[in-house]
């Protein structure tokens, strides 16, 4: 997986588009993400007994993978991103393809 939790993202498709956002929980299973404070839905909830009364809440509901983008915070702009080479630490690095740099 390409992304990872924190990441700024931005929204490529939907009622959200053109939305910047920090990713906050992935479901990998799903190819679904959480984006923090972008996509509500509202669910209503019955009062559970005759003294308090019913209320609406809403909540961040997934996207999936495909509608989303890494934003690339140096040139201001979303971009693709491959991980293939490996820095001292035989750690995998993620290179910005429109610019060619590491993404942090």
């Amino acid at each position: 997986m390409k992304l990872k939790v924190g990441d700024r993202v931005k929204i490529i498709s939907g009622n959200e588009k053109g939305k910047l956002g920090y990713i906050k929980q992935i479901f990998h299973s799903q190819n679904k993400v959480i984006v923090k404070d972008l996509n509500f839905c509202f669910k209503h909830q019955k009062r559970s007994t005759i003294d308090e009364p019913g209320f609406i809440f809403k909540k961040e509901s997934s996207i999936n993978i495909s509608n989303i983008m890494l934003y690339n915070s140096k040139f201001n702009r979303p971009t693709r991103v491959f991980v293939c080479k490996f820095n001292l630490n035989k750690n995998p690095e993620r290179f910005s393809i429109t610019s060619g740099t590491i993404m942090e």
